[in-house]
């Protein structure tokens, strides 16, 4: 994730390929909604509306450049880099890309926090990311039981020293047809892969705010496809990226900055739980 890079000067960092069963995440593009949105050839601040409003000032995306719109082109967005030593929370990193990140992340210097539900798994993440970071640390948690979060948030939060960038990341998938699911599946999902990151948010956002920090939620191209068999794993992420859109725009003067990750599909263990249809993509 270039765009939340550590430390350092090397640009290269769209490459992750630090866990094992062949995950490899390459040139990850990240749809960036924060206060730089460039969607225009030229600057378009005259008066188009017939209330003489002008019409950035209805149109919530154009609001992140106060109005002056640029053409996108090919430089695309430089965000600044920030320094080695930040404090990192990583959810669902046990394995998978929560995992490659965590660990490219204390590579550049960052101190990690780092959960997820299997405690014996967590420990060799966190054993590999000592290497790197001495005083990074894990919690076992599961994030569906929502009750819990805002409690894990302030203590996570108190045991690091502040947050400065949060990833979440922590996901399950669902394949299966929409006339086999149940609401008490669909709820499930929705409670880990939506509604679990908006209250981990929401619970260190004012401490985030206060630090500047950096929100990056993990969602998903299937946000923008809507494949076959997985209409409630579709559903759940493109809720995250809505919610990641939206609130990039109401925290554009708060120096926070927010990332929405939409990866395409990425051979982990996801594509082999129990309970799920096999996967439509050849693999």
């Amino acid at each position: 994730l270039a765009d939340v890079d550590l430390g350092g000067d090397d640009p290269a960092t769209g490459c992750l390929d630090r866990v094992g069963r062949g995950v490899e995440i390459r040139h990850v593009a990240i749809a960036d909604r924060e206060v730089r949105a460039e969607v225009c050839k030229r600057e378009c601040n005259g008066f188009a509306d017939p209330d003489r409003r002008a019409r950035h000032h209805r149109d919530a995306i154009r609001q992140q450049r106060g109005g002056r719109l640029e053409w996108h082109g090919r430089r695309g967005y430089r965000s600044p880099r920030l320094t080695g030593g930040k404090k990192v929370l990583v959810t669902g990193a046990s394995s998978g890309i929560g995992a490659a990140l965590a660990e490219g992340f204390a590579e550049r210097g960052a101190v990690i926090g780092i959960c997820a539900r299997r405690e014996d798994r967590l420990r060799d993440v966190l054993e590999r990311l000592r290497k790197h970071s001495p005083e990074s640390r894990s919690w076992t948690v599961d994030l569906s039981e929502l009750d819990d979060v805002e409690w894990f948030a302030r203590g996570a939060d108190d045991e690091l020293g502040g947050i400065d960038v949060l990833v979440n990341n922590a996901g399950i998938p669902k394949r299966r047809r929409v006339t086999e699911l149940s609401p008490e599946v669909v709820d499930a999902v929705m409670a880990v892969n939506y509604l679990s990151p908006v209250r981990l948010t929401l619970a260190l956002l004012p401490r985030l705010i206060d630090r500047s920090g950096r929100i990056v939620n993990i969602s998903s191209i299937a946000a923008r496809l809507g494949p076959g068999t997985e209409a409630a794993y579709s559903a759940s992420k493109a809720a995250l990226t809505a919610w990641s859109e939206g609130m990039a725009i109401d925290l554009a003067d708060t120096g926070v900055k927010v990332h929405v990750v939409n990866p395409a599909i990425i051979d982990t263990e996801l594509f082999r739980l129990p309970d799920n249809d096999e996967p439509v993509a050849d693999m």
